[in-house]
């Protein structure tokens, strides 16, 4: 055997395992997902849904219920923006944020 061939051989396993590792813990860190950013969604999501039937039993876009329904929708939309935010460590405006903020 040529020792060219097995430092060759050891190099690239070295570079698989390294991008395979790196990779891994990307993955891990898109999907540790915060529950502030859970409960958020989750609540954005139910009061959507309220609306959606408020919209479907007829109500409509000038009415007071609708009106509500809405404007509850916006307020869980923004603070689900903001824990968003928060959680990748981003402003408003799209820069990153220091981590000591």
């Amino acid at each position: 055997m040529q020792w060219l061939t097995l430092i060759s051989t050891v190099v690239g396993a070295a570079i698989a395992t390294g991008s395979a590792m790196l990779l891994e813990r990307q993955r891990w860190r898109r999907e540790r997902a915060d529950r502030g950013v859970v409960d958020a969604s989750e609540d954005a999501f139910r009061r959507l849904r309220d609306l959606r039937d408020r919209v479907m039993e007829g109500a409509l876009a000038t009415e007071p219920v609708y009106l509500e329904g809405r404007r509850s929708y916006d307020d869980a939309l923004a603070l689900l923006r903001a824990r968003m935010r928060e959680d990748l460590r981003v402003s408003d405006d799209g820069t990153a944020l220091s981590d000591g903020r």
